[in-house]
């Protein structure tokens, strides 16, 4: 069986509401065979957006292959199932077999297997959660400035100089 096929068989048969969002480089055809499929669904969306961020605050677990995504997605403490991940350092249940992925969803809604480890890694990378972040960020570059000031020019190689030229357009000369 492959994952389209059980995709539209949980679809069918749970109470659920399934996004599904393809990478940019996801063969079109197998793309365009969800697509018509998810068309006669009333519980099955794809998403075409490029910022997903959205869909991922939206939804209560990830289904996904290897995808950098499913890290970003762990970090919001929800559960992640992957499907045969190729990922070297897996902290979230993965499957060998599609056919295990409905019973699978039902387990880690109901029991979170990985929460623990997954709040472990949370707290490594990013321990704040009470939405001060910014407000710190604020305060950490008020005090490196009064501390070091303002350069009048950035030092910047070449290559990043293109870059921020190519996506601002030429910033102004300065006499020195």
């Amino acid at each position: 069986m492959e994952a389209k096929d059980k995709i539209f068989e949980i679809a069918d048969n749970e109470d659920v509401f399934i996004l599904i969002k393809f990478h940019d480089l996801m063969n079109v055809q197998i793309a365009d065979e969800y697509r018509l499929l998810a068309s006669t669904k009333s519980n099955v969306k794809v998403v075409d957006d490029r910022n997903i961020l959205k869909y991922l605050i939206m939804c209560d677990i990830m289904v996904s292959d290897t995808s950098s995504v499913v890290y970003e997605f762990a970090l919001l403490n929800k559960p992640v199932i992957t499907i045969n991940s190729k990922s070297a350092n897996i902290n979230w249940r993965d499957i060998p077999d599609v056919s295990d992925l409905r019973n699978t969803l039902v387990d880690e809604i109901s029991n979170d297997n990985f929460s623990d480890i997954r709040q472990n890694i949370i707290d490594m990378y990013h321990p704040y959660t009470d939405g001060k972040s910014s407000a710190r960020m604020v305060v950490a570059v008020e005090d490196y400035i009064q501390r070091n000031g303002v350069p009048h020019r950035r030092k910047l190689n070449l290559y990043r100089r293109f870059l921020m030229s190519k996506m601002f357009g030429n910033e102004p000369r300065h006499a020195n």
